[in-house]
Order: structure tokens, then C-alpha cells, then sequence
């Protein structure tokens, strides 16, 4: 990532979705996706889970957010209510 992108706020975030379908609540399956986002708000994330929410019948079960800095990843579990 940039340095000057990094400064205003914008972070590699990987998101970890778990879910499954209605007619298959037993199989739990993953998706995984990866942007740069603007922290601490997430806008691009928030708009992604907003579409699935709307457009995706899959039930969310469970997101884990991975921020990404300069030296390190962050890990940070959200409890995703449908």
C-alpha cells in the first residue's frame, strides 16, 4: 500500500464471511474478500454486506475483519446480525 493512502486512513482489509444457505443450514462455507478500505468506518465493507443482505440468500453467520498496517495484521471479529 501506499504511504500517502496509509496516512489518510486507508488499510488492506480482508474480510472472512462464513454463512449458509437457508436450505442448508448444516453446510457452513466461506467467502473471502480483500480491498483497501478507509478506517474506522469501512464504508466499501459496510456497502458489500449491505448488498449481500439485500441481494444474497445466504445467512451471514459469522465475518472476521484483518486489517492490515504498515508492520502487522489486526484481527477483529464482527457479529454480523441479518
Amino acid at each position: 500500500m501506499e504511504i500517502d493512502l496509509y496516512l489518510k486512513g486507508y488499510r488492506n482489509v480482508t474480510i472472512d464471511i462464513f454463512y449458509y444457505m437457508p436450505d442448508h443450514r448444516s453446510l457452513i462455507q466461506e467467502f473471502i474478500w480483500q480491498t483497501t478500505d478507509l478506517m474506522p468506518y469501512y464504508p466499501k465493507v459496510h456497502k458489500f454486506l449491505n448488498y449481500w443482505r439485500t441481494d444474497i440468500d445466504a445467512v451471514i453467520k459469522d465475518i472476521i475483519l484483518i486489517e492490515q498496517t504498515l508492520t502487522n495484521y489486526k484481527n477483529v471479529r464482527w457479529h454480523y446480525v441479518y
